[in-house]
């Protein structure tokens, strides 16, 4: 059972990768508008943070995959699980202070508690 919920933490790792690709051209973000309104510092940043998301997602999903298909769960393999696991209960926890409430945050939220749940429960 562990093993499929952190397959499955993987392919949300990459969907999310994915989605997270497609900010410079999504109409929701509407990025080539509202970036250059940003001084070139915190354009910057928020480019690079989101590249820099889109590989630690990546990672992430490697690590579930490399795990789920792995004939130990030690503690190297534990620690990592909490980690990712931790990083999208965090995501899901700072939703609210941070973007408000809306539909697409409660969504947000829901699937990010999902996928935290996912490595979580692999522990059962």
């Amino acid at each position: 059972m562990s093993e499929i919920l952190l397959v499955i933490g993987g392919i949300l790792n990459i969907a999310l990768a994915v989605f997270h690709f497609t900010f410079w051209k999504n109409p929701l973000f509407n990025w080539k508008e509202e970036l250059p309104k940003l001084n070139l510092f915190n354009r910057a940043l928020l480019q690079v943070a989101t590249i820099l998301f889109i590989y630690v997602m990546l990672c992430f999903a490697v690590i579930s995959f490399l795990i789920s298909s792995s004939k130990t769960f030690g503690s190297t393999e534990k620690a990592m699980v909490i980690f990712i696991g931790g990083f999208y209960l965090l995501r899901a926890i700072l939703q609210f202070p941070f973007f408000g409430v809306s539909k697409l945050g409660v969504g947000i939220f829901i699937i990010c508690l999902l996928i935290s749940g996912c490595y979580f429960a692999s522990f059962l």
